[in-house]
């Protein structure tokens, strides 16, 4: 897993995930069309133990990740080989569609 550090231009590793996504959404206000969310690896979910590369998250919905928490602990621009374990919190950027694709995929596989 990688270690944690600043994932972008002014953003604390240590802020909560609520705190990051706010301060993502200021970064990228002006932006029209794109938006940040929280998205789950719940426990026992399809792709509890699997890569983020597994879920084809970029191809199949345009959204990218761009930070995972996990027990308090950032890991920010989590490549392909990343795995994603069940509580892990996913913060992602996308179009409102994407994310709402984003988040099915995660919850139905």
């Amino acid at each position: 897993m990688a270690q944690p550090v600043q994932i972008a231009h002014g953003l604390d590793p240590a802020l909560g995930a609520p705190q990051l996504v706010a301060q993502l959404e200021e970064e990228h206000r002006d932006l029209p069309g794109i938006r940040t969310k929280q998205l789950y690896i719940k426990d026992g979910s399809r792709y509890d133990g699997q890569t983020l590369g597994d879920t084809g998250m970029r191809t199949r919905t345009g959204v990218s990740i761009v930070a995972v928490m996990r027990a308090g602990q950032v890991s920010p621009s989590p490549n392909p080989d990343f795995t994603f374990t069940g509580g892990d919190l996913l913060v992602a950027v996308g179009t409102p569609d994407g994310l709402a694709a984003a988040a099915k995929i995660l919850a139905n596989g």
